[in-house]
């Protein structure tokens, strides 16, 4: 009934459930499930839950060289996107609208980056294996010195591909990290990532043999505490948007090739830098020498007030909504009526045009 109430009061209406029910099943680009949205995850992050990952973060920090310091994280991209569908999750007070349709070709890209300006080969999961055979010749996929392109029936990370990440790329980037500062295999290494499922608990707790230590952000903060959520993946998408690749003619070869671009643009030393300046990671430089420090002060100011990307495609669904239910919603009103729903419509405009979306009169 939440979703009612919200429906009602955003829209001056006295819908009943069944009819309101009835109306978003008739169109076909609207559905109503069950669900939690991101926002109110994030709303559970509590000060004591920082502090004492903050503290455990810092005593793990206070052993490991700053130089083999690293985060890891996946991002994707839809390359072939299927019709959306607007989705209002109404198990909330505030319902979430979001766009909830998965691209038929999808690719997903496993980064990471060390604290000093660093990466790691990049690992590329696709669901077909004929663009690997077309840019093997002029780019020398599927492997090379930067990236490795595998394939699986999702093009997500699973169980398996990421134990072949930790065998393949892992464990061999940090050796070669350490061989180029001349520190010797004991050195120690920190490895820091969120609790996705897929990064397997037992897989990790083998590197200690390698000498990489492992430390878990607080779930649900990795919009606050991950470097690369923090400044990577928003410049990762800015720059795809404007990738221009002609190298080829299949769609997911391009859109790779496009996001490949786009990452060796965003991960620079500079953006690597600030990436973990704005999650509380400081570094610093005493005299010549490197000391970190985790600012737990910049995790509690962001707690409230988390600017996520899936809040702003939530606030671009939520205007889209808005305007479509104005639009479509104009029949039997008073004039009181329709001059709210007139302000309700400019409004959603104006929150429209925003976050980009382009207004036709």
């Amino acid at each position: 009934m939440a979703l009612l109430d919200w429906v009602n009061s955003s829209f001056s209406t006295d819908f009943s459930f069944p009819w309101l029910s009835s109306y978003i099943q008739s169109q076909n680009n609207l559905n109503i499930i069950d669900g939690e949205p991101l926002e109110q995850s994030q709303a559970t992050i509590t000060e004591e839950g920082l502090k004492e990952n903050a503290v455990l973060l810092s005593e793990k920090i206070a052993v490991v060289n700053p130089h083999l310091i690293l985060n890891i994280d996946e991002t994707g991209l839809d390359c072939v996107r299927d019709k959306a569908k607007l989705r209002l999750v109404s198990s909330t007070q505030s319902p979430c609208v979001y766009v909830n349709a998965r691209a038929d070709s999808h690719i997903t890209f496993l980064c990471g980056i060390g604290l000093t300006g660093w990466t790691l080969k990049t690992l590329v999961i696709v669901k077909t294996k004929t663009i690997i055979a077309e840019l093997a010749v002029r780019y020398g996929l599927p492997s090379s010195e930067h990236v490795e392109v595998v394939t699986s029936d999702s093009a997500y990370i699973n169980d398996d591909l990421f134990s072949f990440w930790i065998d393949k790329i892992l464990v061999p980037g940090v050796e070669k990290r350490r061989c180029e500062l001349m520190l010797p295999p004991t050195a120690k290494s920190l490895l820091i990532l969120d609790g996705c499922l897929a990064h397997s608990k037992e897989k990790l707790a083998e590197l200690s043999k390698y000498n990489i230590d492992i430390h878990f952000l607080l779930p649900h903060s990795s919009h606050i505490t991950q470097p690369l959520d923090r400044g990577i993946f928003s410049s990762f998408k800015k720059f795809f948007k404007r990738a221009h690749f002609d190298g080829c003619e299949n769609a997911v070869g391009k859109c790779l090739m496009h996001g490949l671009l786009a990452l060796s643009q965003a991960t620079n030393y500079l953006t690597i830098r600030s990436s973990y300046y704005r999650a509380g990671i400081e570094l610093n430089f005493n005299e010549g020498k490197p000391e970190v420090k985790v600012n737990v002060n910049k995790w509690l100011t962001q707690r409230n007030s988390p600017q996520t990307e899936a809040k702003e495609e939530h606030f671009i669904n939520t205007a889209l909504l808005k305007r479509k239910r104005i639009e479509t919603s104009k029949y039997g009103k008073t004039k009181k009526q329709k001059k709210d729903e007139e302000k309700q419509a400019q409004k959603a405009r104006s929150e429209a045009k925003q976050f980009g979306e382009d207004e036709e009169e």
